[in-house]
């Protein structure tokens, strides 16, 4: 991908970043977890996306608010060794690149928290993949539950998987929200 200085100018960096990511997570469809890994860690940091928060009792809290769709959380759930509690928002199952991230629900997904009220379609569809599925209102209730029945060596993955969030702005704002309830456990 080239880009003049110029384009970069007049697009703005957030998007230009926005773009690049979704450019990478397009070409490694097919790439080895270790590859993905290594040129996430050596990329400059992208905020809310894949973002180390805190370990708390031997659980990790990860922020992935921007992961918007179901190819970023393919390349998320991929890209995580431990076991998952996922909070998420409502999902458009009927993606059809959802379909690719079912066998890393089943596989690393031991607990989905779903925000919201307009979530029971998704725990219905989500019912078959994973047994844990619980319904909070919002993100805060949703980090202190997901602390209660996480345990050491877990991960606590916040994905918005749509901008449509609960009662927050953006993206950003509910990856502010998600930080803000890590830190008040």
């Amino acid at each position: 991908m080239s880009i003049t200085l110029e384009k970069l100018a007049s697009q703005g960096i957030l998007d230009f970043e926005n773009q690049f990511m979704e450019n990478i997570e397009r070409k490694l469809v097919h790439a080895h977890r270790q590859t993905i890994r290594d040129i996430f860690s050596d990329y400059i940091h992208v905020s809310d996306r894949i973002e180390y928060v805190a370990t708390i009792f031997g659980m990790d809290f990860i922020n992935d608010a921007k992961s918007l769709s179901a190819n970023a959380a393919w390349y998320t759930l991929e890209s995580i060794e431990k076991p998952i509690i996922w909070i998420i928002n409502e999902i458009n199952e009927t993606d059809d690149d959802f379909e690719k991230i079912i066998p890393l629900i089943r596989k690393k997904v031991k607990a989905i928290i779903l925000l919201g009220h307009k979530s029971a379609h998704t725990s219905h569809f989500l019912a078959d993949h994973v047994e844990g599925i619980y319904r909070l209102k919002n993100i805060e209730q949703a980090v202190e539950f997901a602390y209660t029945i996480g345990d050491h060596g877990d991960a606590i993955v916040f994905s918005s998987m749509t901008e449509d969030c609960l009662h927050v702005k953006n993206f950003h704002d509910a990856a502010l929200q998600f930080k803000r309830a890590v830190k008040g456990l």
